[in-house]
């Protein structure tokens, strides 16, 4: 992807003026400066007659010959470009660019370790805020047994208070009950008065016996009435009497022992809220004093992240000035490889001229190479005409090397008798008799040597040649 992009930037920005116009493009032609910069990148190149044919199918040859010039292209191009960002970059590279980054690195690093004691303060915040989160579970469960035992109680005195309204309901009922008594107390007293009476006019015969019988009935009945009410009231009064004092008594207990569960609660609540206090007063301080430390390790943190954001801002500024000296650099190389690029589309124009002239001169090869392909025909069924006789030559050879062999053991004796003949000359030279018919018996034999050694020479060579014929023959 970096190969072809690069490739897309040089072909958009060094494009330059079409070297050849198409005959079939007009340039109002949708794709016309398309086409034009393929062209002119070397990618794509018109036919022999001038034309383009952008409605013909391309073929898979013509497809591979793009594909190759497309490779070419990207690696001459990115080639060219690493070779520039190196020589103008390369060079524009801080010296201490090394030590900035060990400086980066160690500022990392310090970061990191900031990182995880900030984390250890969080974890040990984090338990802290769960134990007294616990605690506040424990005073809630506590608070929550205290309001249940306050309500139990609430309704201990709600039925008291009722119960006592039911007293008041019985007393008002007694006092109306004795009202009534005495109402018919009184009514009684009449009666007997008025009976007493009767009975005074009936002793002093004033009064018939009817009459004194009916209040006779009459006062026994009110008697019996009387008896009945009190009776009813003073069993009423009993009854009521025992069950109030019996409800009183168990509310009494009840309310003892509320209050006794009231302060037995109350007493855990006081333990256990001193034990909480206890706690919150010495987690509180240990609190403060860790709160403390992460305020004092938070303001040395940030204190360390100032210089370390001032020697960052410092090192970018010095980066950024680099980078705009390496920019003035690049846009100089640019400029340059703009240039060194249109010298190159040049040459790539006469190559492609020279291509042009190549296929000409390759269809021309193409028309030889069926005359010269007949010609081989014809030069096979002379080579094989050829390789009889080599066959035979070979025959030949192989009957000279017997020769030859024959020859050469007789050389090798004769060779064996001038030895012994030069022994005896130099033994007669040794002897210094007959000096000068001495050498002239050794001129004569060297020159028979020399001539038996060209005879040896002349069959060694015609040995050889027949062996290499024979080789050939064999290849054939």
């Amino acid at each position: 992807m970096r190969k072809l992009a690069v490739v897309i930037a040089l072909v958009l920005l060094l494009a330059v003026a079409s070297f050849a116009n198409y005959q079939d493009v007009d340039p109002d032609h949708w794709a016309y400066e398309s086409v034009m910069n393929v062209t002119n990148a070397g990618l794509f190149e018109g036919y022999p007659d001038g034309t383009f044919k952008g409605n013909q199918a391309m073929t898979r040859y013509e497809y591979a010959m793009v594909v190759n010039r497309f490779l070419r292209y990207v690696d001459s191009a990115d080639s060219r470009l690493e070779e520039l960002i190196y020589a103008h970059v390369g060079t524009g590279v801080p010296a201490n660019i090394a030590e900035f980054e060990g400086k980066l690195n160690a500022q990392a690093q310090e970061i990191l370790a900031l990182k995880r004691r900030v984390t250890d303060l969080e974890v040990t915040t984090k338990l802290l805020g769960q134990s007294i989160a616990k605690q506040a579970t424990s005073v809630a469960a506590l608070e929550k047994e205290i309001v249940d035992l306050a309500f139990s109680a609430t309704v201990a005195f709600d039925q008291i208070d009722a119960n006592i309204a039911r007293l008041d309901m019985i007393e008002d009922r007694i006092e109306d009950v004795k009202a009534d008594f005495e109402s018919t107390k009184g009514n009684y007293d009449e009666l007997i008065s008025t009976t007493a009476l009767d009975v005074y006019r009936l002793s002093r015969g004033k009064a018939d016996k009817t009459t004194v019988d009916a209040l006779a009935a009459r006062l026994a009945t009110l008697e019996t009435e009387l008896d009945d009410i009190t009776f009813t009231i003073f069993d009423f009064m009993d009854a009521n009497t025992d069950l109030t004092f019996s409800r009183i008594r168990d509310l009494e207990d009840q309310i003892a022992m509320l209050e006794s569960s009231i302060n037995g609660v109350r007493a855990d609540l006081d333990d256990n809220m001193d034990i909480i206090f206890d706690f919150m007063d010495a987690n509180t301080d240990l609190t403060f004093s860790r709160i403390h430390e992460l305020e004092e390790s938070i303001a040395a943190i940030e204190g360390e992240f100032e210089e370390l954001d001032a020697k960052i801002e410092s090192n970018t500024d010095f980066l950024y000035r680099k980078i705009s000296i390496v920019d003035e650099d690049n846009k100089k190389a640019i400029d340059s490889l703009n240039a060194s690029v249109g010298s190159l589309d040049d040459g790539l124009r006469t190559v492609r001229r020279d291509l042009t002239d190549l296929s000409v001169t390759v269809k021309m090869l193409g028309q030889a190479s069926s005359v010269h392909n007949t010609r081989i025909a014809d030069n096979r069924a002379d080579l094989n005409v050829l390789r009889l006789d080599m066959e035979e030559l070979a025959d030949l050879t192989y009957d000279l090397s017997d020769e030859v062999t024959g020859l050469s053991k007789l050389t090798y004796m004769m060779l064996d008798v001038f030895t012994e003949e030069l022994e005896e000359l130099d033994a007669k030279k040794a002897d210094k008799e007959d000096l000068a018919a001495l050498e002239d018996d050794v001129s004569e034999l060297r020159s028979k040597t020399e001539s038996f050694g060209a005879a040896i020479n002349v069959a060694t060579i015609i040995a050889l040649i027949g062996m290499v014929f024979s080789t050939i023959s064999l290849f054939y």
